[in-house]
């Protein structure tokens, strides 16, 4: 069923009512090993990133010691994290994306962000005991 909008100049729009077959691009798989999806992801942080700055100036991180990000992905916001917090405290990532992981250990490396400690792991299997972090 297709129904016209009024002409608008040089463009008309059409509307057209979708069915279950139309959306079959849900289905799609992506190749999380692939170093494009691991660029393409790791894009997206540019997006988010004035979210994650603002939940950052929202936590307090006087007298931390020890942090932990679960599913630091490829390490937004946990390099930044371990930025502001300086060399004298350690700042845990885990994930289970083995591609994200070796993406957040080149930045890592790339800004010499020496306390940052990467785990490839779940946070159901954490290799931590309770209460390690502040």
């Amino acid at each position: 069923m297709w129904t016209k909008w009024p002409d608008l100049g040089a463009a008309s729009f059409r509307r057209e009512v979708l069915t279950l077959s139309d959306l079959d691009f849900l289905s799609f798989r992506a190749d999380f090993s692939s170093p494009r999806i691991i660029a393409a992801y790791d894009e997206l942080s540019l997006w988010s990133a004035m979210f994650g700055l603002l939940l950052l100036d929202e936590v307090s991180l006087s007298n931390v010691r020890k942090a932990l990000d679960v599913g630091c992905g490829t390490g937004f916001p946990l390099i930044e994290l371990a930025e502001r917090l300086g060399p004298g405290t350690e700042v845990h990532g885990l994930d289970v994306w083995t591609g994200g992981l070796q993406r957040c250990r080149e930045k890592v490396e790339a800004r010499a962000t020496p306390n940052i400690h990467i785990h490839e792991t779940s946070a159901e299997s954490m290799p931590f005991a309770n209460e390690t972090f502040d």
